[in-house]
């Protein structure tokens, strides 16, 4: 109860949260709980901004046991993202 607690506060203050952990399928996925969306940054360099539930964020938040991969597989609408935000640049060597 306390962890779920100090999360909301923890969102409350800065309004976006970065969750970090080891996966194959995504990097990070940044959430803004009281916005109702997340940002995800797949692994194979492309973003996107979708739509969540708050409880499914608020779960994914403070159930450190969570993979991203399977989070992301089975709480988002992979076929309806909001928005594409970014790529990961690759470099030329010419």
């Amino acid at each position: 109860m306390l962890n779920t607690l100090s999360t909301i506060v923890r969102s409350l203050q800065c309004g976006e949260t970065l969750v970090m952990r080891h996966s194959t399928c995504a990097d990070y996925i940044v959430t803004n709980l009281f916005g109702g969306y997340v940002r995800v940054m797949f692994s194979n360099g492309n973003g996107y901004t979708y739509q969540a539930r708050k409880r499914d964020i608020l779960k994914l938040m403070t159930d450190n046991t969570v993979s991203l991969g399977f989070w992301v597989n089975s709480c988002l609408n992979l076929d309806e993202p909001v928005n594409h935000y970014m790529t990961k640049s690759i470099a030329y060597v010419g």
